[in-house]
């Protein structure tokens, strides 16, 4: 069993046997939480924090927020086609927002804390349109958010302030600049048969297929 199968049977046994959760949940594919800051209370001195648990089920095709404390369902949207493998949430002590990035169709979505959602995250035209965005972060040193775009097999950054495209970086392209140095082929190869652009492409296939991203580690999740 790989470890993603095993992290999802792991949070369906735990949102199952929750005694305040009714609702039944078949395929939870991504987790994420968010922090609830309160008012600051002068007796005590102390500024009360709960986390809120934003959780999505590709069967229901649903995200939906869940109170940490006692499992009850806040809020809820039903998203169409929504297959999603990633969420990501900011921190802020007033208002938050929820980043999901939509396998299915292809883009990358904004909700607020309501589960309105407020905006798709837009490439730029110079670049490849997203294909299978899965893995998703925030990273706050950096102030971006970051995408793996796992048919593209690359990362897409954009800015964490204002949404824009910032910049993409494909995987494993120093790896196939490397192995193209040893892929012409000469004259006592049987690759010289071969159109050196097809030989090439082959090498690329082979790279890209023995390695798809799937998920996202940043530098202030550590």
């Amino acid at each position: 069993m790989d470890f993603s199968r095993q992290c999802r049977r792991f949070l369906n046994f735990q949102v199952f046997n929750h005694q305040q959760l009714k609702k039944k949940l078949q395929n939870i594919s991504a987790i994420s939480y968010f922090k609830n800051t309160g008012k600051y209370n002068k007796e005590t001195g102390i500024t009360p924090v709960t986390y809120s648990l934003v959780i999505a089920d590709n069967d229901e095709k649903a995200l939906m927020i869940v109170n940490e404390t006692d499992g009850k369902i806040v809020k809820e949207t039903v998203i169409k086609n929504l297959i999603t493998y990633g969420i990501c949430c900011t921190n802020f002590p007033n208002k938050n927002f929820i980043y999901v990035s939509d396998y299915a169709n292809n883009v990358i979505r904004k909700f607020d804390e309501n589960l309105t959602e407020v905006a798709k995250l837009k490439l730029s035209d110079q670049v490849a349109p997203l294909n299978g965005p899965c893995g998703i972060a925030i990273n706050s040193y950096l102030d971006q958010i970051q995408v793996v775009d796992q048919k593209n097999c690359r990362v897409v950054f954009f800015d964490a302030k204002t949404d824009e495209f910032v910049s993409e970086f494909k995987l494993f392209r120093e790896d196939l600049i490397e192995a193209t140095k040893y892929a012409k082929p000469t004259s006592v190869d049987l690759a010289a048969r071969v159109k050196l652009e097809d030989h090439l492409n082959r090498i690329k296939s082979r790279l890209e297929l023995d390695f798809w991203p799937f998920g996202l580690y940043t530098k202030n999740d550590r």
